[in-house]
Order: structure tokens, then C-alpha cells, then sequence
């Protein structure tokens, strides 16, 4: 049985038989690229190389680092900005309770200071209570009164706001301003 040898083939015929079985491979490989894209991947980048060169690798990189990469080193700075900022009010936090706990004890002193002389102002109030005579004065009765009058002039000043922002003018008023009389003001 006689083999089938073929003729010599030169660098340019070597060229294109690799190239012809690389692009093979490469639609074989897309047919499949669901189950395994690495595959059709590899495929693409080898049978690319071999056609244009080592230059379109180098473009396609590029390209494939802008498209797919960048989004995703985008996201990732903004989340670790993100981050960066909880870091820091956390911090400012820590730094301000650590500071409310330092002085949380000159508080509790203070604060019993100021409860002690409370409860001697109260006891001294009411013992002038107990002790005075009861007399009937002005006096007695003027903060009944201020609050009355005070209540009085609030009532006035809601209802002339009221007044204001709900004013209609009368028919013989709008007449006067359409025919260029005097304004008469709210």
C-alpha cells in the first residue's frame, strides 16, 4: 500500500494549512461556546495571532481590559471610596464616644451638684410657701392676667394672618385696580 506523501510545501503553504486548522477549531469551538467558552475563546485569540499578528493581541487585550475590566475596577474603586468613608465616620464615632466616656464622670459629679442644689432651692421655696401669711394681692393674680392678655394678642395675630393670606378682594376693588385706581392695601 502506497502512502500518499505531499508535495513539499513552503513557509507561506505551512502558514496557511495552520491557519486552515486553527480556523477548524475555531468554529468548532463556537458551536460549543455555551458549554465552554474558554475553548472558543483560545481558539479565537490563537487563529487571530496567526492571521494578523502579534500586534492585533496586544489591540484585542486592550480591548478586552477596557470593555470587561474597567467596569469592574470601576465598581470596585468606588465601593473601596465607599468603604473608605464608613471607615472614617466609624472612626470619628469611636473617637467621639471614647471622649463622652472620658468625661462621662466629671458629668455624674456635675450632675449631682446640680441635683443637690435643686433640692435645696425647692426645700428652701417651700418652706417661704409654709411660712408666709396667705394674703389676697395684685400680685398673686398678674401672671393669670399677662397669660389672659397674651392668649388674647396670639388669637389676634392668627386671625389677621389669616386674614391676610386668605383676603378676597370685593368686586368694586377689583374694578378699581383693572381700571387703574388706587391700590388699597390687605
Amino acid at each position: 500500500m502506497a502512502s500518499v506523501v505531499a508535495p513539499p510545501c513552503g513557509p507561506d503553504c505551512l502558514r496557511q494549512r495552520k491557519l486552515d486548522a486553527l480556523k477548524l477549531a475555531m468554529d468548532t469551538a463556537e458551536k460549543n461556546k455555551d458549554q465552554n467558552p474558554v475553548a472558543y475563546s483560545e481558539a479565537r485569540t490563537n487563529y487571530y495571532t496567526l492571521l494578523k499578528g502579534q500586534g492585533w493581541l496586544v489591540a484585542e487585550k486592550q480591548k478586552v481590559a477596557q470593555e470587561e475590566i474597567e467596569p469592574i475596577l470601576s465598581r470596585y474603586a468606588s465601593a473601596y471610596k465607599v468603604l473608605e468613608t464608613k471607615e472614617k465616620s466609624q472612626h470619628q464615632f469611636k473617637s467621639l464616644a471614647s471622649a463622652v466616656k472620658s468625661h462621662e464622670e466629671d458629668n455624674a459629679l456635675l450632675s449631682k451638684e446640680v441635683q443637690k442644689i435643686h433640692d435645696k432651692t425647692n426645700v428652701l421655696k417651700r418652706t417661704a410657701e409654709l411660712s408666709e401669711t396667705p394674703t389676697t394681692n395684685i400680685g398673686s393674680y398678674l401672671p393669670w392676667i399677662l397669660d389672659g392678655l397674651i392668649a388674647i394678642l396670639g388669637l389676634v395675630v392668627v386671625f389677621m394672618l389669616w386674614r391676610w393670606f386668605t383676603y378676597v378682594p370685593t368686586v368694586v376693588e377689583q374694578v378699581e385696580q383693572v381700571l387703574g385706581g388706587r391700590n388699597k392695601s390687605r
